[in-house]
């Protein structure tokens, strides 16, 4: 199809001849082509998790994930919401939420049961969670230096549960036994809280609205981490000369070790006391580019200040200047005096909840008592992308109304092109076009009054396919011939660190070329998936995709379509192994170059002398026909065939099929048993083909089809088979016909290349 395949528009010619239809026809053409896909954060089915009205559950939220499997969770913060302790009032709580798609229920942990003056303490205010270990804090927790005073120092208060909430202890740095004249400060502690990568926990007191928001993570370097600080009251000045508060969030990028140096232009809200930056969250990876994306919230903007989260992607810069997802909140403020729903007020992603290999994000909405889970979207339909469309319409569909005399023979010519190869993948498939012709509702009747019809013997619908052209020779078949090496940064992981990895890896095709080629990585449950490597210029920037299926994780990255003859790329992955046990000693990454191939399998006939004996000597003069065979021993002298497949390598195949196959019609052998080893199954079935010739191509046939399965490099799979010459038929014909009669045992070897996983051509060979 068309004259050369990197024009962006190839033309095509489709002929239709209908032949002695008088009246008007109408032509229906269309495409039949794939769809293509995109993804972005899912706000279409989000998991919604709800507390006590009025409790402002989802001030504040994090991940609970521990090593148990099945125990992902999220941790929320409700610090007005009232307990079972008596006496006290909206005292605050934190709930446990499992995670369940869609609505979730949550319960409530009880911390603290110790019965003291603790109304509006607001616990929950503060919630962070590290493996199975959850600090919550109530920065507005007052202590009273001397009993029966009513003056009281607001000192704050944290608890702290580990082993899965089985264990609680009190942690108030700031509360202490001093009865001084200025009794105990308003320390707040817990007004923040944090833990540190090895679990230790990091309290302060509060700060001004400035650092409000503030987050610090890789953006742009593997090696350096970046400061990203919320302004949530900053304020510009409008056309007229009046200062609008519109929020701001400053981006400094470390250059070097304590050198950091502001990104311009900073980022700016746009909506009126939205309070842009309030919060900030690093989402990691959203888009898979390798660089590090981040969610900004603006809780008092969009429509009726229900607010809104900012996503923003990252590249070599730093942070893009316009987001690429705005996510708005669902829900209606309460009346008057209840807060609005503040949609975005607190923020946190990175983690992976529901363990499908997207990166989630919390969004708390303490106005309305909600938090709200998102995920990124795996490749959701987004529309159709067309390989070839018609030069005319420019669609993929064509109508036409036609107008034939009687009599009469009528051509319609139209022209289809295709599309620019950057703007699809799929090269390999053909390209199936469909023709529907009816007669118009419409058709006007003859002098005679009479209306046309349709031949009932024509079809109305025809359906032809068309090729395009490939660099790949005169049979526009392609054999690449793809090689892959891997070596990492370290060779020693330790139990307890982040372990950061980077494999760099070298894909060759020394072949022809290779469509939709690209790096298959299965990744070990112990490591998790950082991004591109990026230090080094020498390394080509891949575009990979993190993906789930099966619970089985793995990254998929574009080596090329095609991944032409010649190519010689290098490339790294960089990787993280936080969750190591010392019950296995070796982490191991599975590393494949995959391509499309195309759904015809290649098969080859071998005709091959494995037979033992060899050669069987007949004694014709002492044999005599049995009618009635009783044992095997009376039909004739024993043959044994025996096939070997053996696997040379260096790939594994996934899928061989073998088919033997011997005349019946004039019976030449007789199997008595078939035996295999290695991974083969064989069945066995009679085809009948009324043809009289001497082939197994055409005549009846016992036949045996065997499926072999998984042969890994080095393996073999054998097949045996015991079988006698049937004497009779050689007694019975005479020795001139004898002489023109040659007998033969086929065998047709299919390899199925599709469904395996590695697409390298192993070699194949056949051995007896």
């Amino acid at each position: 199809m068309g004259s050369k395949r990197h024009r962006s528009k190839t033309e095509a010619t489709l002929l239709h001849t209908v032949y002695s239809l008088p009246g008007r026809i109408t032509l229906s053409f269309a495409l039949l082509l794939p769809l293509c896909v995109a993804f972005n954060l899912d706000v279409d089915t989000p998991s919604v998790y709800s507390g006590p009205e009025g409790s402002y559950f989802g001030y504040s939220v994090d991940f609970y994930m521990t090593n148990t499997p099945g125990s992902e969770s999220i941790i929320v913060g409700a610090p007005k919401a009232n307990t079972s302790q008596p006496y006290i009032r909206e005292g605050g709580s934190v709930f446990y939420c499992p995670w369940n798609h869609g609505q979730a229920q949550c319960k409530n942990v009880e911390f603290d049961r110790q019965a003291e003056f603790k109304s509006h303490q607001w616990f929950g205010a503060t919630v962070r969670a590290h493996s199975d270990s959850v600090l919550a804090c109530a920065p507005l927790y007052s202590w009273r230096t001397k009993q029966d005073t009513p003056e009281s120092d607001v000192t704050g208060s944290c608890y702290l549960s580990v082993n899965n909430f089985t264990k609680f202890v009190e942690y108030a740095p700031c509360r202490t036994e001093f009865h001084g004249a200025k009794g105990q400060g308003y320390c707040q502690g817990g007004f923040s809280a944090d833990f540190t990568k090895d679990g230790k926990v990091v309290l302060g007191g509060p700060g001004s609205y400035f650092w409000q928001g503030m987050t610090h993570f890789l953006l742009t370097d593997i090696h350096l981490m970046d400061l990203l600080v919320g302004a949530p009251m900053f304020m510009v000045r409008d056309s007229d000369g009046r200062l609008e508060e519109l929020g701001r969030v400053y981006v400094y990028l470390q250059t070097g070790p304590l050198e950091l140096v502001p990104q311009l232009p900073h980022l700016t809200g746009t909506q009126t006391f939205g309070r842009f930056g309030s919060s900030i969250a690093p989402l990691g990876d959203l888009n898979q580019d390798g660089f590090n994306d981040v969610a900004i919230g603006s809780p008092f903007g969009g429509k009726d200040e229900q607010g809104l989260v900012f996503i923003y992607n990252g590249y070599t810069k730093g942070l893009r200047e316009k987001p690429s997802q705005v996510l708005a909140g669902q829900w209606a403020s309460n009346a008057p005096p209840a807060p609005p729903a503040s949609f975005g007020f607190t923020l946190r992603g990175g983690k992976d909840l529901d363990q499908n290999g997207y990166p989630d994000l919390i969004v708390g909405a303490f106005g309305v008592d909600k938090a709200v889970q998102l995920d990124r979207l795996k490749q959701k339909q987004k529309g159709v992308v067309r390989r070839a469309l018609f030069l005319d319409t420019q669609q993929a569909n064509l109508q036409r109304n036609l107008k034939v005399p009687n009599n009469a023979k009528f051509c319609h010519e139209t022209k289809i092109y295709l599309r620019d190869e950057k703007e699809f993948r799929d090269k390999l498939s053909s390209i199936y076009i469909a023709l529907n012709f009816s007669l118009h509702p419409q058709a006007a009747a003859d002098k005679h009054g009479l209306r046309p019809i349709l031949n009932y013997q024509t079809t109305e619908l025809i359906e032809q396919k068309a090729q395009i052209l490939l660099d790949c020779g005169e049979d526009n078949i392609c054999v690449p011939d793809l090689k892959l090496s891997v070596h990492g940064d370290r060779k020693e992981v330790h139990m307890g660190d982040d372990n950061s990895l980077t494999l760099t890896f070298n894909a060759r095709n020394d072949g022809g070329g290779a469509y939709e080629a690209e790096l298959y990585v299965v990744l070990p449950p112990e490591a998790d998936y950082s991004g591109i490597a990026r230090n080094n210029e020498s390394l080509t920037q891949l575009t990979c995709s993190y993906e789930t299926e099966n619970q089985t994780r793995y990254l998929s990255c574009d080596l090329g379509n095609p991944m032409k003859s010649g190519t010689n790329l290098w490339a790294g992955l960089r990787f993280t192994v936080p969750r190591l046990k010392d019950t296995r000693k070796v982490v191991q990454f599975d590393m494949q170059i995959r391509r499309y191939v195309s759904p015809f399998h290649s098969s080859a006939c071998v005709e091959t002398i494995v037979s033992r004996p060899d050669k069987v000597f007949l004694l014709l003069p002492n044999r005599r026909v049995t009618k009635n065979v009783a044992v095997e021993q009376e039909i004739g002298p024993p043959v044994q065939h025996i096939y070997e497949l053996v696997n040379n390598g260096p790939s594994r195949i996934s899928h061989t099929a073998l088919q033997l196959k011997c005349p019946l019609g004039t019976r030449f052998m007789y199997p008595l048993e078939v035996t295999t080893q290695g991974p083969v199954n064989c069945t066995t079935q009679n085809v009948v083909n009324p043809l009289n010739l001497k082939s197994c191509s055409s005549v009846e046939c016992w036949t045996l089809q065997c499926n072999v399965g998984l042969l890994d490099k080095g393996t073999s799979a054998i097949l045996q088979v015991r079988s006698r010459l049937w004497a009779e038929t050689f007694i019975t014909v005479s020795f001139v016909r004898l002489s023109k009669i040659a007998w033969s045992l086929s065998l047709l070897l299919s390899f199925f290349p599709m469904v395996s996983f590695f697409k390298r051509l192993s070699q194949l060979s056949f051995c007896s």
